[in-house]
């Protein structure tokens, strides 16, 4: 189940936590169709034509952790915020995380930016690798893609170029004032 709702994950690969040693094991993963579709409904892109990703994943010795470190590619296609076009773009990231034991935080803990993340908790008896490599797909994706040679008109004062202007947000409500008075 998604963590997040009731609902279904989009795409999910468990990987038993018996399955794995201290010694790397490999993993090849390609998403299938269905489950890029959905997850391309999830993120609001036209289309996910292509997610994999190789990785390593291992236990820690001495720790319950698992570490799963590597890799994901992925063939996106987004609506252009300007034009409404459609723009591909292509993801490639390395990625690496922690898995462990669910732990009880107290609502009074102060988190750190500069400490370690908390390792993401196991899924019963396994570690959920399908949605962690969903969410790192979700942060990567450009939330305001542009189509090739778009260009916003951000305000720029009489005489300046587009690309060098400074954003001026308010300039038009000053000049309205001033007409006003």
């Amino acid at each position: 189940m998604n963590p997040q709702s009731d609902m279904p994950l989009e795409y999910s690969y468990l990987l038993p936590l018996d399955t794995i040693g201290i010694a790397e094991k490999r993993l090849a993963l390609t998403v299938a169709a269905a489950p890029r579709a959905a997850l391309a409904r999830r993120f609001d892109l036209v289309s996910i034509d292509c997610f994999t990703a190789d990785l390593v994943v291992r236990r820690i010795h001495g720790s319950p952790l698992v570490q799963v470190e590597g890799a994901y590619v992925a063939d996106i296609v987004q609506n252009c915020v300007v034009t409404d076009e459609q723009v591909p773009a292509h993801v490639e990231e390395s990625v690496a995380v922690k898995f462990g034991p669910e732990e009880k935080l107290d609502a009074a803990v102060e988190f750190d930016p500069d400490e370690e993340d908390p390792p993401e908790p196991f899924h019963g008896n396994a570690i959920e690798v399908g949605e962690w490599l969903a969410q790192c797909l979700g942060i990567a994706i450009d939330p305001y893609p542009r189509a090739p040679d778009v260009v916003l008109d951000c305000g720029a004062a009489e005489g300046e170029d587009a690309e060098t202007a400074v954003y001026r947000p308010f300039e038009a409500l000053l000049s309205r004032r001033k007409d006003e008075a």
